[in-house]
């Protein structure tokens, strides 16, 4: 669809879900809302013909990657009937076999705990775009699976599982939080803006957890082990695809921070296994990380939790007195 709309390109199809086609203009407004100062082209897709489909919704959908945002979405939509649905071919590519397989299995152990059946999507939605001409379209405002596909093209692959299990409910959990959101210079296209407005058979959207920043989904998942006594191996990491977290990267730094800031599990509990030298290292990594600027608006809630009863507190309490140049706070 935004395609379609920043080209100003119609397509015509023989038919078309009539809820999905009556919500195009308000998931429009979205993008308008979030891209003032681009053109976006009205009344850009034509059918035919327009299908009403009628059930009685008997399952919910949560889409689920086994990392922070979708492990905290899924305790706090957790019933019976939930469907964990996983994509393959969004953060791994469907090149990557041994990543997909590990991915996989990675997924199917965590929603055993939850004695929940996932369900498998195999995509191809990513690598058939030309992301390069697609990225000079926007200006290079940011990336267009970041800034445009994220939220609309992952929720679109749960239509036919709808269709066929009469789901009522798809989940997506938040990736930023409100008070995360106004450090963001650029848009994400995952927001309840436009989630909440996408429609089709008898299932709604439900953008999930946008009240809660990171440090807060790490609190809500850590006091979840805590309760039932279940370490959970929640998949944070950037730089590998084996199933495993590095505890090196940038990503997996950050949320170990937050669980020593915390201090209610431990790394272990969590997914990360941490060597001797980890303070050191991922001091320095910080401190260096061209990023690290603008990423500090993570670190500084994990240092205003942080006192003398945290984890290893003598090792983290530098972040305190971090407070990099270009940083307002």
């Amino acid at each position: 669809m935004p395609i379609l709309w920043l080209t100003n390109t119609k397509i015509e199809v023989d038919s078309l879900d009539e809820n999905f086609y009556n919500s195009i203009p308000e998931i429009e407004k979205g993008y308008i809302n979030m891209y003032p100062n681009f053109s976006f082209a009205k009344d850009v897709v034509v059918a035919k013909k327009l299908i009403k489909h009628s059930y009685k919704p008997i399952k919910e959908i949560n889409l689920f990657s086994g990392g922070v945002d979708a492990f905290n979405t899924l305790i706090n939509v957790y019933n019976p009937k939930l469907t964990p649905f996983c994509v393959l071919g969004a953060d791994i590519p469907l090149s990557d076999k041994f990543g997909l397989h590990n991915f996989a299995n990675h997924i199917k152990e965590s929603c055993k705990i939850f004695n929940l059946s996932p369900c498998f999507c195999k995509t191809n939605f990513k690598s058939f775009l030309n992301y390069n001409n697609l990225n000079t379209l926007i200006h290079n405002i940011d990336h267009y699976w970041h800034g445009f596909q994220h939220g609309l093209g992952l929720i679109s692959l749960t239509a036919p599982i709808a269709f066929k299990s009469k789901v009522g409910t798809v989940y997506i959990a938040s990736s930023f939080s409100t008070n995360e959101e106004k450090f963001r210079v650029k848009g994400v296209a995952s927001h309840p803006t436009i989630d909440n407005k996408i429609r089709f058979l008898n299932s709604r959207v439900s953008h999930n957890g946008i009240e809660y920043d990171r440090l807060d989904k790490v609190k809500n998942i850590s006091t979840w082990i805590k309760q039932h006594n279940q370490p959970l191996n929640v998949h944070v990491c950037w730089k590998t695809t084996s199933g495993k977290n590095c505890c090196k990267c940038e990503k997996c730094t950050r949320t170990i921070y937050s669980i020593f800031a915390l201090n209610i599990v431990s790394p272990e509990q969590f997914g990360f296994k941490i060597k001797k030298n980890f303070f050191e290292q991922s001091k320095s990594m910080l401190l260096k990380y061209k990023e690290f600027p603008s990423y500090y608006t993570f670190y500084k809630p994990i240092a205003d939790t942080l006192t003398p009863a945290s984890a290893y507190y003598e090792n983290l309490k530098w972040l305190k007195d971090s407070k990099p140049a270009d940083i307002k706070s």
